[in-house]
């Protein structure tokens, strides 16, 4: 391949790449929103939404710790609620028994929405059911999570980790 060949491919490349650069660049139309999608409206929320799992019926339950909008205070309750996008409406459903502030997440095979873990120190999960919107507590893990993550695997079973140990239990 010559020198000026290589450069006309470069060059052409290069257009190539700016005229798609320019067209995502654009102000999205409306056949384009249903394929990339389209930022709407900002949502006055009822907490600060720190952790958000969809439901089954599309609807999406949030939670965020013992106070609206600030830092825990204490370890016994979490402000939570479900938003319905249809109607945009919120519906409170916080747990007066657990405070999930960064606990881990995953949902059951039967919709059911787990949190375990939470602040440090904390081994307790719950679960939220989307029917009678209400969390209730599950089992206490073998060791605290805090900043954990959820999965749920193909059995139905959670696996839970952490990102952090805390101080008396380091490195478990």
């Amino acid at each position: 391949m010559t020198r000026s060949s290589q450069i006309a491919r470069v060059a052409s490349a290069t257009v190539c790449t700016i005229l798609l650069v320019a067209s995502y660049a654009q102000e999205p139309t409306d056949s384009r929103n249903a394929v990339d999608g389209a930022w709407g409206s900002v949502i006055t929320w009822p907490h600060i939404a720190i952790t958000a799992g969809t439901l089954p019926d599309g609807r999406i339950v949030t939670y965020s710790s013992t106070e609206v909008y600030g830092f825990p205070a204490n370890r016994e309750f979490t402000h939570s609620s479900v938003f319905d996008p249809l109607s945009e409406s919120f519906v409170s459903v916080d747990s007066e028994f657990h405070d999930m502030f960064c606990a881990g997440v995953s949902t059951l095979e039967d919709g059911r929405l787990v949190a375990s873990g939470g602040n440090p120190n904390d081994v307790r999960t719950s679960a939220f059911d989307p029917v009678a919107l209400q969390w209730s507590p599950l089992n206490t893990m073998n060791r605290t999570r805090w900043y954990g993550t959820n999965l749920t695997l193909p059995n139905n079973e959670v696996f839970s980790t952490f990102a952090r140990a805390t101080l008396t239990n380091p490195g478990k």
